[in-house]
């Protein structure tokens, strides 16, 4: 009997590791500043379900590139039609990001020169590489 549930399982952990290798995965979304200045790549972070929200990020200067890993298939953020937002923003006017603030106020809080809202066929057609400017 053990034997029947041994080759059971290998038999279905081989046939879901054959699904999932169907499906395309990425697992990184790359930023590269083209822009002459030095900018802040960032994500809206929020605060467990509040209205508190912060901007965080990574200073790039002319033609720094930075990529952003996850453990996960990108892919899978998008159910239900959800989108990813990116800011690029002016680093001398750029929140504390230690500090939640309310969402209302992120562009008070900061000089947000470029706001991205991407979708799964945005990031496809970009070759999951936002470029700025």
């Amino acid at each position: 009997m053990r034997k029947y549930v041994l080759i059971l399982f290998v038999l279905s952990t081989l046939i879901a590791a054959k699904c999932n290798k169907d499906k395309e995965c990425h697992s990184s979304i790359t930023c590269i500043n083209k822009s002459n200045d030095t900018i802040i790549w960032a994500m809206k972070t929020l605060y467990a379900s509040s209205n508190l929200c912060k901007l965080e990020g990574t200073a790039l200067v002319y033609n720094q590139s930075k990529t952003y890993d996850v453990r996960y298939c990108w892919e899978d953020e998008f159910y239900n039609n959800k989108k990813l937002e990116f800011f690029i923003v002016n680093p001398n006017k750029y929140n504390n990001d230690t500090v939640f603030y309310s969402c209302d106020s992120l562009e008070f809080k900061n000089n947000i020169l470029k706001h991205y809202i991407l979708d799964l066929e945005d990031l496809q057609r970009m070759n999951w590489t936002v470029t700025y400017p």
